[in-house]
């Protein structure tokens, strides 16, 4: 894969073509759970689709919590029962079902069945997902140059940026999931000395898409 590719890819599949794909397992879980949670809007409103996947975005996070991801799947599967009214499970939802599940497992699985689950959804007639194929290709290479960034063009992060007050931002960022606070966080940068284009753009672009994971917050954090 070369850099103009990366740039220019549309779905999160292309994740295996790229650079150094698969050694980094925290983001590769994390860009399953970016795809998982977009097609929450396809699925009934229970709890247990959001609880399973905050559950495999901690375990990214901290592999002490796999327990939790596991023990997310018993309510998971009870939703599942209730909203089918048996035990055997429609086969959208077996799918969702799948790629949740293995959010706790293999993360190259979990990320091949949220693609897959989101192929599915799509196609499924009762899905009521308000999209198409071709946008929701173009939002997971969104996910994935936000979280893996460009890996043709390494950064080389000062550690005198991290203020505290660039700190602090990036942190809430993170946890909150309120990227609207970014421009601020490349300001906080900027005034700690930051002066990378590609850093302060991507936190400035109002056409970035953000989800958890992304490759400024990471750096600042020291999650990379």
């Amino acid at each position: 894969m070369t850099e103009k590719q990366w740039l220019a890819a549309r779905g999160a599949e292309y994740l295996t073509d790229a650079p150094n794909n698969g050694k980094d397992r925290r983001k590769m879980r994390l860009v399953a759970c970016a795809c998982c949670r977009r097609m929450l809007q396809a699925l009934p409103p229970e709890s247990a689709f959001l609880g399973i996947i905050e559950a495999a975005e901690n375990y990214a996070d901290d592999a002490s919590v796999r327990s939790d991801a596991v023990a997310a799947r018993k309510p998971l599967r009870e939703a599942v029962r209730k909203i089918t009214g048996k035990a055997a499970l429609s086969d959208p939802l077996r799918s969702a079902v799948t790629a949740l599940i293995d959010l706790t497992n293999d993360v190259v699985e979990g990320l091949s069945m949220s693609i897959e689950f989101s192929r599915y959804v799509l196609k499924h007639p009762k899905a009521m997902v308000k999209t198409d194929a071709k946008n929701e290709q173009l939002l997971q290479g969104h996910y994935l140059r936000d979280i893996f960034g460009n890996p043709f063009r390494p950064i080389a992060f000062d550690p005198s940026w991290r203020s505290d007050t660039a700190v602090s931002l990036a942190k809430h960022i993170y946890e909150s999931r309120d990227f609207s606070a970014m421009p601020i966080l490349a300001d906080a940068l900027q005034d700690a000395g930051c002066d990378s284009a590609d850093i302060l753009g991507h936190c400035r672009d109002a056409n970035q898409v953000h989800v958890r994971g992304c490759w400024v917050v990471d750096l600042v954090l020291e999650k990379v």
